[in-house]
């Protein structure tokens, strides 16, 4: 809430800034380039570099070709120094015929005799050394065409129209010379002169992403053809921060691919400024805006000197800048475990080629994550699927979430994973085609914690999963194995609907049989929710003697199973959201339960409630004198008796239900119930008028409860923090640090951000949307019973779950 209340200053801060980095950076001596011929080095010299060439049968540039270059990197750098770069550490600077200057790119051979300095491998080389140590600092474009590995020219080819000659560019080319060329500029910021050698994924990964973007800026260049190195598809279920014992193969592989990375801060950069700005995601299409990357971070970046001795000090360097750079405002972890989730849709919208759309999204996620295990729902309920994950530190992984079963409806998919307390802070979950990643809820307990999310499914729906593993401070993450369990929780029953005495049973259901009656038939009610709910009130006092067989729900601290029949997708709780706030939770329901229009009786609002004696973790078998109550309808029955035990004096029905509780630990509670249900109110007489009640119907099913932790009061909740919702809904609209009224009426940068993420539907999720709502259904509250109610009021009380994670960064009421 902090960070969107404060977006008017960081916008206003971040055109200042902008605008002085622009002012302030020193134009470039010159913004032209020659490609000469020959390695600039005295033995060999031109002609010896030329005649080699020909001897291998390599043709010569042809001066079309010749020229394209030189305009080409004339164009990228005359984009450098738009963006506010400083001039390129590049040389020499050479004086042409016409007494104009040019910076001199030298395109010859690698690996010939006199060139053993160079890896006859690399397509392109910005030679440096540190700290001025005699080294030159060149640019060159190698010319080979053979090699250990049979390679072509990767940077030109021959057409056929130049005959002899080399006349045109690969698309590779183009990406190549402005990512060679963005070397030389990135030493000569003050960030390479304080860091001389910095992680691989850093200055590699920097040229890689924007040599790319800018040959599809400049040129409509995609190398559809590479899509690896065009998208940046790196192994991330691999550390991003691959260590020194890395071999050095592993460590170029990682490096270059961790241009994804900072792709998606340029797209996050562009998609800040104007609500036109494509949003950092692919899609719909798989032509991705030539405007859509903004690399102006950088500037701001590499214009800090910090001395960083190692990978993990780099990491921390550039949280802290994220934090502090007011267009970005954001975080490492924040934007790690967003573009891992974003990159798994690049498969379907951005990698182009003749394979079908899901088998190219399949291989995406092979590579980036090596594998996307299929998590099968099949029974839809009381399933418990256990995946175990291997995550080094700052990495990924993704699963399939398959549902087939044959009910209607939305279901809530659990996740947890009882881990470390610090392995689950750095656990976050986001969904494949959506756009922001979800930090785990914990619960933490003395022994152990327990991080969670909620995913949703429609009927028939398979959806992928990513988990990844950050740290909130980078250097501290570290390897996390966690098994991570998949369930539906929620119940199913098999029992009477109870009726009013005396009352006829609404139209749209059938009256309930008389037990035994031909007509008898059980109904079968399910899924719905389940929640666990610990009472720790020992009750009349800890010495009770209660004489009855259910005195253990009557003396000591016992537990209730709560079981609704609210529909899956009305009591969801909001992914990365302990709880609903109370308040909300409490209105919705006395909302929904007391007003009787055909729209909010259609819930079907039956409840189990079943009170039994507390349990502790591990305790599997049979709980007997549970008392099991059963509310539907405006009536109740419970597991009570039938016989009265109190022979001569007043009625008691003890608790007669029973539980058989199969697994009780910190991620599930499993079991079945069942009892003979009698009426209520049970009566107050002698036993001798009624030593026996009649039986309305017989109880009995099974349950899951996926979060027994939750009103335990053993568990802490540690919900994410403000800023992790108010980043985790900023995704659905683009600029979600802008200042100023939105269109729609939000007024202060809070509400505009809540009010934008409804993404056009019927809820205003604005805080003035939610305090109008609260109004309206306070005030329906209090009108007397039979009163009319206004179908709209009724279809904006279910904003309160559409807009739930929107909520939580305004003001409490």
């Amino acid at each position: 809430m902090r960070l969107l209340a404060g977006a008017g200053l960081a916008i206003s801060l971040a055109v200042a800034t902008t605008a002085s980095a622009l002012a302030a950076a020193p134009r470039w001596p010159t913004l032209a380039f020659e490609v000469h011929e020959g390695s600039g080095s005295a033995v060999p010299d031109a002609a010896a570099d030329l005649a080699r060439l020909a001897g291998r049968g390599l043709e010569p540039l042809s001066p079309q070709l010749k020229a394209e270059m030189d305009a080409y990197l004339t164009e990228v750098a005359t984009e450098y120094q738009r963006m506010g770069f400083p001039p390129p550490a590049l040389e020499p600077i050479v004086t042409r015929a016409d007494g104009s200057r040019a910076y001199r790119v030298h395109w010859y051979a690698f690996g010939d005799p006199g060139h053993s300095g160079r890896n006859p491998e690399d397509v392109a080389i910005m030679g440096y050394r540190c700290q001025g140590e005699g080294g030159r600092r060149e640019m060159h474009l190698n010319a080979r065409t053979e090699g250990p590995r049979g390679l072509r020219n990767r940077l030109a080819i021959a057409t056929g129209n130049s005959p002899g000659m080399l006349d045109q560019l690969t698309d590779k080319g183009y990406a190549d010379l402005a990512h060679e060329l963005f070397h030389a500029v990135q030493r000569g910021t003050a960030y390479f002169e304080a860091n001389c050698e910095p992680p691989m994924w850093l200055y590699e990964g920097t040229a890689e992403a924007i040599g790319h973007d800018m040959a599809w800026r400049l040129r409509r260049v995609r190398t559809h053809h590479d899509p690896f190195n065009r998208w940046g598809l790196r192994a991330y279920h691999e550390a991003f921060h691959t260590g020194p014992d890395a071999k050095a193969e592993t460590r170029t592989r990682l490096g270059y691919g961790s241009s994804s990375f900072w792709r998606y801060l340029a797209e996050l950069e562009r998609a800040m400024q104007s609500p036109a700005s494509p949003p950092p995601r692919p899609g719909p299409g798989r032509v991705v805006r030539r405007d859509a990357f903004d690399y102006g971070y950088l500037v701001r970046m590499f214009s800090q000197a910090p001395r960083l001795r190692d990978g993990g000090q780099t990491l921390d360097w550039i949280d802290g800048w994220l934090r502090a750079d007011p267009r970005l405002a954001t975080r490492f972890d924040r934007v790690y475990a967003d573009l891992v989730t974003v990159i798994a849709e690049f498969g379907r919208h951005r990698v182009d080629g003749v394979l079908p759309i899901p088998q190219r999204h399949e291989n995406v996620l092979k590579v980036l994550f090596q594998d996307c295990p299929d998590v099968s729902l099949a029974a839809a309920l009381g399933v418990d699927v256990k995946v175990a994950l291997d995550l080094p530190e700052i990495s990924a992984r993704c699963l399939r979430l398959h549902r087939d079963d044959s009910l209607a409806g939305v279901l809530a998919v659990d996740l947890r994973a009882e881990v470390s307390a610090a392995q689950a802070r750095a656990l976050w979950l986001g969904e494949v085609g959506q756009t922001s990643a979800v930090a785990a809820t914990v619960h933490d307990h003395p022994s152990h914690s327990v991080a969670s999310w909620v995913v949703l499914l429609e009927p028939g729906q398979s959806r992928e999963v990513v988990i990844a593993n950050v740290a909130r401070t980078p250097s501290q993450s570290g390897r996390s194995k966690p098994t991570i369990h998949v369930s539906v929780p929620g119940w199913q029953w098999t029992g009477p609907v109870p009726q009013p005495a005396g009352m006829p049973a609404p139209a749209r259901r059938r009256p309930l049989p008389a037990p035994g009656g031909e007509d008898s038939e059980a109904v079968t009610h399910g899924p719905g929710t389940a929640q666990l709910v610990r009472e720790t009130d020992p009750g009349v006092d800890a010495g009770c003697r209660w004489p009855h067989a259910d005195a253990r729900t009557q003396c000591g601290p016992v537990m209730s199973l709560v079981l609704r029949r609210l529909p899956r997708w009305l009591a969801h709780q909001a992914p990365g959201l302990s709880e609903a706030p109370a308040e909300q939770a409490g209105r919705l329901e006395s909302f929904v339960a007391s007003r009787a229009t055909d729209a909010l009786r259609s819930l079907d609002e039956q409840a189990v409630r079943i009170r039994m004696p507390q349990l502790e973790h591990g305790f599997t078998g049979t709980v007997e004198n549970v008392l099991i109550s059963v509310a539907g309808e405006g009536s109740e029955a419970v597991s009570r008796g039938p016989h009265d035990v109190e022979s001569g004096r007043l009625a008691y029905f003890p608790a007669s239900g029973r539980v058989h509780v199969e697994q009780y630990d910190a991620l599930v509670f499993r079991g079945r119930f069942e009892g003979e249900l009698v009426q209520l109110p049970l009566p107050n007489a002698h036993s001798e008028d009624r030593p026996r009640l009649p039986v309305v119907g017989k109880v009995e099913g099974r349950f899951l409860v996926g979060q027994p932790w939750a009103g335990d009061d053993r568990y802490t909740a540690v919900a994410p923090e403000a800023d992790d919702v108010a980043m985790a809904i900023s995704d659905r609209m683009p600029g979600p640090l802008r200042a100023g009224p939105q269109p729609g009426g939000a007024g202060s940068p809070g509400e505009a951000a809540a009010g934008a993420s409804t993404g056009g539907g019927q809820c205003d999720c604005s805080c003035a949307g939610h305090a109008r709502l609260m109004q309206e259904l306070g005030e329906l509250d209090r009108q007397p019973p039979g009163g009319g109610t206004d179908p709209a009021v009724v279809a904006r009380a279910m904003c309160l779950l559409e807009c739930q994670a929107a909520w939580t960064a305004c003001a409490a009421d």
